[in-house]
């Protein structure tokens, strides 16, 4: 059963959450190895708030994920390690979702927020209002997007792929389930902390 069957359409791609073969394209081995779930959600939230339609269209998702998330991604992935390897930085001073703020043009960064994981979902229903916006959500060391384009609601996990909702509704129960399943696989009590931070276009 899909993890967010409630959605009215959706791309599943499992088993991408990883850097792509770079030398190919560019001639370099970034090196990057494991998730870049960060650096993927980063660079789809910098897609949704500036309007690029593959970033919200289930149809054509499969190669923006492959072509543009995955390899963004990996740069941006690259960067973070290389910015928390430097002694000189602490790791509260880079922090890869406020990458997005560089890079979302013609965008509003709201204010960080922590919210409690059971109550993430049941906040951002209480607080859409806006035309288009996309949230960057920390939930247990993994990274996910949420947002708003088009009148249309979604949730793309570096994991799972793309899933677009025509009700708030809707997503709201998907990812409330979603952040539940999370913190009991990784054994964490309800009520932990998950960062999240929100853009929206002026």
């Amino acid at each position: 059963m899909s993890k967010f069957r409630r959605a009215n359409s959706k791309c599943v791609i499992n088993n991408q959450n990883n850097a792509p073969d770079t030398r190919t394209q560019i001639g370099e081995d970034l090196g990057i190895t494991g998730g870049i779930c960060a650096g993927m959600t980063v660079s789809w939230i910098v897609g949704v708030v500036n309007g690029y339609d593959d970033a919200t269209d289930t149809g054509n998702f499969a190669p923006y994920f492959q072509n543009v998330l995955r390899f963004q991604g990996a740069y941006l992935q690259a960067a973070r390690r290389t910015k928390l390897a430097d002694r000189s930085l602490s790791t509260g001073e880079f922090k890869m979702r406020k990458l997005s703020g560089a890079l979302a043009h013609g965008c509003t960064k709201l204010p960080d927020t922590t919210w409690k994981a059971d109550t993430v979902a049941t906040h951002i229903k209480t607080n859409d209002g806006m035309d288009r916006w996309a949230a960057y959500v920390s939930i247990l060391h993994h990274a996910i997007g949420v947002g708003k384009s088009g009148g249309k609601y979604f949730i793309m996990d570096p994991n799972e792929g793309l899933y677009c909702y025509n009700k708030i509704s809707d997503i709201h129960l998907d990812l409330s389930q979603h952040l539940k399943r999370r913190i009991k696989k990784k054994k964490e009590k309800m009520g932990d902390d998950f960062a999240v931070s929100i853009w929206k276009t002026t």
